[in-house]
């Protein structure tokens, strides 16, 4: 199944699902904050390999996931996916939350789920 054609179903899946997952992955910062929650990003800001204060989470609306970790001291950026299974993907974290909900609805389980959008996506 082409990437297209999934990501078409999976907006109709999630449209069909309750609003409590619409609400979830609609806004970027809903998001950020649900997978903070869900512990799939760390809740905690990463430290400055550069300088090793802690980096402050900063709202940055060029990136695709509207967010990013920078350093105040020597202005180092990293991403919001840094040490996370979303380093490396292509999709955004709306889209690949969407794509999680959708292998959960669709019956597969963690490890399914994980092996197939850390293989595809």
């Amino acid at each position: 199944m082409e990437i297209e054609s999934r990501l078409d179903r999976i907006e109709r899946i999630v449209s069909e699902a309750p609003t409590q997952i619409l609400d979830i992955t609609r806004f970027h910062d809903k998001t950020l904050e649900f997978l903070k929650d869900s512990s799939l990003l760390k809740s905690e800001s990463p430290i400055c390999n550069n300088c090793t204060n802690q980096m402050s989470l900063m709202h940055n609306k060029n990136k695709a996931d509207r967010f990013q970790y920078r350093c105040r001291s020597c202005n180092i950026a990293k991403t919001i996916r840094y040490n996370s299974i979303f380093e490396g993907s292509r999709l955004t974290l709306i889209e690949f939350t969407r794509l999680m909900l959708y292998y959960f609805i669709e019956g597969y389980s963690i490890q399914e789920t994980h092996e197939e959008t850390a293989n595809n996506y």
